[in-house]
């Protein structure tokens, strides 16, 4: 009997679903946005929802208007990812120009395609982005404003066609359209707190494209705003915030813009203080579950390893001080003056560090490319060679060896040779281990290298430097070069 039943309910379940499919098609699409929260994770990444055709629209309805159009963004993304790809195996660092322009050509095809089809009824932001990518910004706003006249708009609607039309503009690469996409971000703002996910988003779209355009106090605006907006969000949505691989370039991209203001230093304690604050689980948080506790211990921990190499940000860099140099006019003890002016990147690390030695040779490059600036490494003894204790002049010979004779490295290489005396090893070691640089430029991790601007102020600090950090510091060192000439960009080799 149980069998029985079983099986007929099985039955009724199939019929069911099968009518509630066979109205679904009768009625049509459906013209109810979704559901979804504006403020959840899922907000920003999810697919464009399509209204039903606005009243000044006429004609028949094309079913996949809205697939053709979504394949359309798609497809123009996929070519751009993949031509990125094939063109930094081609080159060490992929020119961004050329990529632009693969990306243009693609979505240009795409809208030359599209026009051949009798697209109705869809919304047009969708379209507008597919005109920014194609290179066409004035048909873009176009599409945009006519999105924002249909009658009808839900705040839903309007809310994520303003974040639509801030992210094709963020997307655009042109500096001079940024400006213009600022009322957009009042508007999303003036819809208020339940939609701060997405205010946070436009945000943090505008300070990496503010960043690249090296306009650094629209990139310190803007983080400011999407700090104070990270306690309005949903807790369980904050983890990207707080995520040194998800939210590090963003955090370093805001401080070193907070920087570069007079009173810099004060501005990045308060940056840290608006996101310590928006880390910490609210009280009514933890009275639904207190396993709360242990995302807002991951939280805080993210952020203690975001802030670990801000520490040293908008503070006054100390004098560079060594008793051994290497590739310089005399190798006797002297100091290099941070005050003077000059731009300079300086590399804390030591040779025990094969993945320091790497980005020695990074700086290496980086100096030949930029000769304006001056890249000083630095090194010290540890009190022995291999397995034989050695004294620090001949442990300095050794260092010679590795960075001359053998890395070919022709930066000034700043040595301090330690001073041996009774200490807890019974003076293997130096006293004074790394000697007064390791002190005044303290290291997080295995290395770390400074950049400081013409008046002395160390504006960004770099965990470790690869291939993919020498386009942005590049970028970095010709604003402080800038800045040093009283903006006047400087000639190459000045």
């Amino acid at each position: 009997m149980l069998d029985t039943v079983r099986i007929w309910s099985a039955i009724s379940g199939v019929a069911l679903l099968g009518a509630a499919m066979r109205l679904e098609a009768q009625a049509g699409p459906s013209s109810t946005p979704s559901a979804s929260s504006p403020t959840s994770a899922e907000a920003s990444s999810a697919p464009l929802a399509f209204a039903p055709p606005p009243a000044s629209i006429t004609g028949p309805v094309v079913n996949q208007s809205s697939l053709q159009v979504n394949e359309a963004l798609e497809r123009v993304n996929i070519r751009r990812a993949r031509a990125s790809e094939k063109i930094t195996i081609m080159t060490e660092q992929p020119p961004v120009d050329s990529i632009r322009a693969i990306a243009q050509a693609e979505a240009q095809k795409w809208l030359r395609e599209l026009a051949t089809k009798q697209i109705r009824g869809i919304q047009v932001d969708p379209y507008g982005t597919l005109y920014m990518a194609a290179g066409d910004a004035a048909e873009a706003k176009a599409k945009f404003d006519e999105r924002l006249a249909t009658p009808g708009l839900t705040r839903e609607e309007r809310g994520y066609t303003y974040l639509n039309i801030i992210r094709a503009y963020a997307g655009a690469e042109k500096p001079a359209l940024l400006p213009s996409v600022e009322p957009y971000v009042a508007s999303l703002t003036a819809l208020g707190p339940s939609y701060a996910y997405w205010q946070h988003e436009a945000h943090r779209l505008l300070i990496e494209a503010y960043y690249g355009a090296g306009m650094l106090e629209r990139v310190a605006q803007h983080g400011m705003a999407a700090a104070e907006l990270v306690s309005r969000i949903d807790y369980v949505d904050r983890g990207p915030v707080f995520s040194p691989k998800q939210g590090g370039g963003i955090y370093s991209d805001v401080v070193e813009a907070l920087a570069a203001r007079p009173n810099g230093r004060a501005q990045i304690d308060a940056y840290n203080a608006l996101l310590a604050k928006g880390a910490k689980a609210p009280p009514e948080v933890l009275a639904l579950d207190k396993d709360f506790t242990y995302m807002e211990m991951g939280y805080v921990d993210g952020l203690k390893q975001l802030t670990s190499h801000s520490d040293m940000v908008g503070k006054q860099a100390s004098n560079i001080i060594a008793n051994y140099w290497l590739n310089m006019p005399s190798s006797d003890s002297q100091m290099v003056s941070v005050t003077d002016g000059k731009v300079r990147v300086f590399d804390v690390s030591n040779y025990t560090c094969p993945s320091c030695l790497a980005t020695l040779r990074q700086l290496q490059r980086l100096q030949d490319d930029m000769p304006q600036v001056q890249v000083i490494g630095t090194a010290w003894t540890i009190g022995f060679w291999g397995n034989k204790l050695v004294e620090s002049d001949v442990e300095a010979q050794h260092l010679r060896e590795v960075y001359v004779d053998r890395l070919k490295v022709r930066i000034p290489i700043a040595i301090w040779k330690g001073t041996k005396g009774r200490n807890a090893d019974d003076g293997i070691t130096p006293l004074d281990a790394g000697g007064p640089n390791l002190k005044n430029y303290p290291i997080v991790g295995v290395s770390s290298s400074f950049v400081i601007d013409g008046k002395g102020i160390i504006r960004r600090v770099y965990a470790s430097i690869g291939p993919s950090e020498i386009p942005g510091l590049k970028k970095l060192l010709t604003q402080l070069l800038t800045e040093a000439h009283h903006g006047v960009a400087p000639a190459s080799g000045t």
